[in-house]
């Protein structure tokens, strides 16, 4: 028996990638979950969880909206792979709405579970975060939802794009709700979290929303690199 090739590897990711990306944000929220799991108390578990889901809903996001403009202005990347990340991004906004829906139950669950009114008790900062948090976690379920080809028909080509277009307005949206209640950015700190702000997190995630914004700023202006 034969083994396989590298080019017919690489062509079965081709064929398959929606498939790899699923299984691949599949492990990874199975294994959020796991490693909060090993906290001593279920509610430093859930507030773990929480905070685990959130980052990496919110790399995922960047992850969509830097997928477009790395294809255009990088012209080393080869056209083949270049298709294969573009025809992936629907694959990666949705992973980022699955790991948002976790995150958004693991800061439900147990409020809701004591009093609904505990989220607005942290103060105006606070709900103002929240209000941020739902603004970009509705966004990312109207792009998960039509996420379809049968929506592409439903909507009209020219719609369709236009409200998909909305992800660029949701990258800036979810990064001021982390920046204002995030345990990890939070200018307003979670009640249930007595940890110090990791400032590794808040660098990590500057370098790369500044990476994106030039590469944006590179394709408007019809820039390419490595030619």
């Amino acid at each position: 028996m034969a083994l396989p090739t590298t080019r017919s590897i690489l062509d079965w990711f081709r064929r398959h990638g929606t498939f790899v990306v699923g299984i691949g944000t599949t492990g990874t929220m199975v294994g959020i979950g796991l490693a909060a799991a090993a906290e001593s108390t279920p509610a430093a578990a859930l507030v773990a969880a929480r905070e685990m889901y959130g980052l990496t809903a919110l790399g995922f996001l960047f992850a969509a909206v830097l997928i477009g403009p790395l294809a255009a202005v990088v012209v080393r990347v080869p056209p083949k792979f270049r298709g294969w990340l573009i025809a992936r991004r629907r694959a990666v906004v949705i992973s980022a709405f699955a790991l948002v829906s976790c995150h958004v139950l693991c800061y439900l669950l147990p409020v809701l579970a004591r009093s609904w009114r505990d989220v607005f008790k942290p103060g105006v900062l606070w709900c103002i975060g929240l209000g941020l948090g739902l603004l970009a976690a509705s966004d990312l379920a109207a792009l998960a939802w039509t996420s379809r080809d049968g929506s592409v028909r439903a909507l009209g080509a020219r719609r369709w794009k236009r409200l998909h277009r909305t992800v660029y307005l949701a990258v800036p949206v979810a990064l001021s709700h982390a920046l204002i209640v995030g345990s990890d950015f939070g200018f307003s700190h979670p009640p249930d979290v007595t940890v110090e702000p990791d400032a590794g997190s808040l660098i990590g995630f500057s370098v790369v929303c500044a990476s994106w914004l030039i590469l944006f700023w590179l394709r408007r202006r019809g820039a390419r690199v490595g030619s």
